[in-house]
């Protein structure tokens, strides 16, 4: 099997009118797509670079202007993303996994196949090797820019914000560490940095269930209910408030009187599925302050929407 380190550049809407919502909320979009590709002896064997001509975001927002150097003029010879996307999977072949350095990646590029109908089963298993980074080089439980990591490595560092430099970077990295071992212990690194987060927290769950949507997570009675750090009696979580998009909050109590804070995180993968965390705190005073404010504002927007609604 090979494995292809992926980096793309992409551009954003400038304004919050010029967003694009249908058919998805398309956030960025993909302007320069990197790769290295390497053999079962992780030694880099080709390479991928293209431009591609936006279709959606034509201007250059400012800030990935200053970050990737990359112009309008250079994207105008670019090719336009369903003719790039099939250069490239052919370029990556049949058995193969993506690494990444970091989130952002996969998501985005999730994304745009969407926009231009494309089908993201395609998508092959992905590693993110910041987290088998940390756990066998630093092991500080924090994020290391590209250039930092290559510093700690001790190899030449290459241009920044450019797809194919960033990728070749990657792939460096990637030379250093340990994969079959941080491969095998992939799912363990995800839940322990997610945890970590959350020093406060007395109880965590990482559920290995997938879920189709984040209201089908919510009715999973093993994400949802638990037992009581304090008693060990049945707790079950019934009314959600959304926090932020993919974070819900609650509030509930055992049998014996123990109260708690939960937070649930969902994690979006590549094929629009879900994975979910499940957090636990005890409901201390700041803690029930936090909640009652979320739970206010929230009524507040509810209110609000019925109103318009009914002034229709």
């Amino acid at each position: 099997m090979n494995y292809i380190a992926l980096d793309l550049e992409f551009n954003q809407p400038n304004t919050s009118k010029s967003l694009v919502t249908q058919p998805i909320v398309f956030n960025f979009e993909i302007i320069q797509i990197g790769a290295v590709k390497l053999d079962e002896n992780y030694h880099a064997i080709d390479f991928f670079d293209v431009m591609v001509n936006p279709k959606y975001y034509k201007t250059i927002h400012r800030k990935v202007a200053k970050l990737t150097k990359i112009t309008e003029e250079d994207l105008k010879n670019g090719l336009d993303f369903p003719t790039a996307f099939k250069s490239f999977k052919e370029w990556c072949g049949k058995d193969f996994a993506f690494i990444t350095w970091g989130n952002d990646d996969i998501p985005v590029l999730c994304d745009n196949m969407k926009m231009f109908g494309i089908d993201t089963r395609w998508i092959p298993d992905t590693y993110n090797i910041q987290l088998i980074f940390d756990d066998q080089i630093t092991k500080e439980m924090k994020q290391f820019s590209l250039t930092d990591a290559m510093k700690e490595v001790g190899e030449n560092i290459l241009d920044v914000h450019n797809a194919l430099s960033d990728a070749k970077s990657t792939a460096k990295i990637f030379s250093h560490l340990d994969i079959d071992k941080g491969i095998e212990n992939y799912k363990a690194l995800e839940r322990r940095v997610f945890c970590q987060l959350s020093p406060d927290c007395v109880d965590s769950f990482f559920s290995e269930d997938i879920y189709a949507s984040k209201s089908e997570g919510l009715k999973d009675k093993r994400l949802v209910s638990f037992l009581c750090p304090a008693c060990k009696s049945e707790m079950v979580a019934r009314k959600f408030i959304r926090q932020e998009t993919d974070k819900f909050i609650s509030v509930c109590s055992c049998k014996n009187g123990h109260r708690y804070f939960v937070r649930f995180k969902f994690k979006k993968a590549a094929d629009g599925e879900y994975s979910a965390y499940r957090l636990l705190y005890e409901l201390t005073s700041e803690k029930e302050r936090i909640y009652n404010a979320i739970k206010n504002k929230s009524k507040k927007v509810k209110r609000r929407a019925f109103s318009k609604k009914g002034s229709l």
